[in-house]
This record gives structure tokens, C-alpha cells and sequence, in this order.
């Protein structure tokens, strides 16, 4: 919910649009009147590979393991919330080309 708080406190959170999958999507939508749900689990590699994400942030559960090679072939950056699913990302301040 750390991104809802910044969009809030930096008076953007009218331009972002934070969507979820699965039980993070609920979390969301609880915390958020406009949070969005995309669908369940199962909707993952589809939601990835439509390149509808512009940023993709994976959380502690329910993320396949090649979510971020997906991510990154759909050109969106990948922003891991946990060191359990760094997936072996690496710090970078690159921004992808669209």
C-alpha cells in the first residue's frame, strides 16, 4: 500500500492507477476506493504478456517465478517489494524503452 501512500502524499494519486491480481488485488481494493482487480492468479502471464502494465511490483506470494523475464519482455520494469522475490534482479535507474 506504500505506492497508495505516495501517490496520496505527492498529490498524483488522481494519474496512477493501482491494479492487483489475486489476494494482493483484494488488499488493494480494501485500502483503496479505486483500486482495481485484473483477475485471479491464473490471469498472470496473460495480463503480463498484453503489456497493459507500465510498472510491474511483485509482492511476497502468489508470483510465478518467470514474472520478471515476462515483465521485461513486455518492456515494464519490474520493481521487487520483498528480497524473497528479487528473482535475481539487480538496481538499476534505467528507464525502458518504450
Amino acid at each position: 500500500m506504500a505506492i497508495i501512500d505516495y501517490a496520496r502524499d505527492n498529490k498524483i494519486d488522481d494519474d496512477v492507477e493501482v491494479v492487483g491480481l489475486c489476494c494482493t488485488a483484494h488488499d488493494i481494493t480494501r485500502y483503496h476506493n479505486r483500486g482495481r482487480i485484473v483477475g485471479p492468479i491464473s490471469w498472470q502471464l496473460r495480463f503480463l504478456r498484453s503489456g497493459l502494465a507500465d510498472v510491474v511490483v511483485l509482492d511476497e506470494q502468489c508470483v510465478r517465478t518467470d514474472v520478471a523475464d515476462e515483465a521485461t519482455r513486455a518492456r515494464a520494469p519490474v520493481i521487487a517489494a520483498s528480497e524473497k522475490k528479487l528473482h535475481g534482479l539487480q538496481e538499476s535507474h534505467e528507464r525502458p524503452r518504450r
